[in-house]
């Protein structure tokens, strides 16, 4: 598994918003085989420190990531050992965000699924906009006014699954296995009409949509899909008219 402490030895930008000078730590995997979720993960200078949650998520965004958000302090443990001795300042940014006078939240308004303050944190004004920043040297969270100028640093998280195959497009995309022409981290299948898997009603992978796969819309109708999980063309946990209009509509070859 590389590692944090891998540089990347050229310019890495966001866009417009970071900046060219900033190095960055290369991307890592948090690998399924070692107990992880599979999601990618890297610590970024965005350039500039952003007063709100939709500039911050806005300058994620246009990498295909998110804010990072810790769901376990298994997670966060790993993150950290990797973090450590990285080029940023030793705050990162994290997906945690409290508006004036409001509890804290994720940077999409859930409620926090785990939490490892300093002892004595947070404790920044209720009336401020504050942001939660990990510390990975003191393995602990602090919280800072946003917009801060001492801490520019972001950390990121990929863990989209556009083309349903139990692997995170971004690592797919880092193998050359997924095509991503406009380099926005996004899978080109996933922004394209027909997305990724144009042939989803073929349930037996024969290479045509034919009676084998009504059958299998058929007898399993109302179940999940039971040993034709494929038979559940649009993943929405049930075989049902729209599996079978599925069925249907793409009789014949595949493309």
């Amino acid at each position: 598994m590389r590692s944090l402490r891998a540089l990347v030895a050229s310019t890495v930008g966001v866009g417009s918003i970071v900046t060219g000078s900033a190095l960055a730590p290369d991307a890592v995997q948090w690998r399924v085989e070692d107990g992880g979720n599979g999601h990618w993960y890297q610590v970024l200078d965005l350039g500039k420190n952003f007063s709100s949650i939709d500039g911050c998520v806005a300058a994620i965004g246009l990498r295909g990531a998110k804010p990072c958000v810790f769901e376990s302090s298994a997670e966060w443990n790993w993150w950290r050992i990797n973090a450590i001795g990285q080029p940023f300042d030793g705050h990162a940014h994290q997906g945690l965000f409290r508006a004036p006078f409001q509890p804290w939240k994720t940077y999409d308004g859930q409620v926090p699924p785990f939490t490892a303050w300093t002892p004595g944190l947070p404790n920044n004004p209720p009336s401020d906009y504050v942001i939660a920043t990990a510390v990975p040297a003191s393995n602990a969270w602090e919280d800072y006014v946003a917009g801060d100028t001492a801490f520019r640093w972001w950390t990121f998280e990929w863990s989209a699954d556009c083309n349903s195959d139990g692997i995170v497009d971004y690592g797919q995309i880092r193998a050359g296995e997924l095509e991503d022409t406009n380099a926005n981290n996004i899978p080109d299948c996933c922004e394209a009409t027909e997305g990724c898997n144009p042939c989803l009603a073929d349930i037996d992978e024969s290479g045509a949509v034919n009676a084998v796969d009504l059958a299998a819309i058929l007898s399993n109708w109302g179940t999940n899909g039971g040993k034709y999980p494929r038979a559940d063309t649009n993943n929405d946990g049930v075989v049902n008219g729209a599996d079978l209009a599925a069925v249907l509509s793409a009789w014949g070859p595949c493309p």
